[in-house]
């Protein structure tokens, strides 16, 4: 079990952000995760999800990252590395795939 980290790197515009993700993205780290992704998407008109080093994932880092792309004011895109097969594997198990697919270039 790993804690999670979160990296805010801001654009030089002000105008978004990127919000890198490691670390255990599930229920033991849920609460810090949904308190971090609620104040960035506050505070950001567009912010991109990250997700680099990821080693686990649950339904609950699911929840929290798609309610973060309903966020009315907030154009939220996700990333997803190289290295985070934990994540693509439970998206296709859960049918989520199209939901976190690579939107940005």
């Amino acid at each position: 079990m790993s804690e999670i980290e979160l990296v805010l790197e801001e654009s030089p515009s002000h105008s978004g952000c990127c919000l890198r993700l490691s670390g255990d993205l599930n229920v033991v780290n849920a609460q810090a995760l949904h308190q971090h992704v609620l104040s960035v998407c506050e505070k950001f008109p567009e912010v991109v999800f990250h997700f680099c080093n990821v080693t686990a994932f649950d339904v609950s880092g699911m929840q929290i990252l798609l309610s973060a792309g309903k966020q009315a004011a907030t154009r939220v895109t996700y990333r997803i590395g190289d290295s985070a097969d934990c994540i693509t594997h439970w998206l296709e198990i859960a049918g989520l795939s199209s939901a976190f697919a690579d939107q940005t270039a």
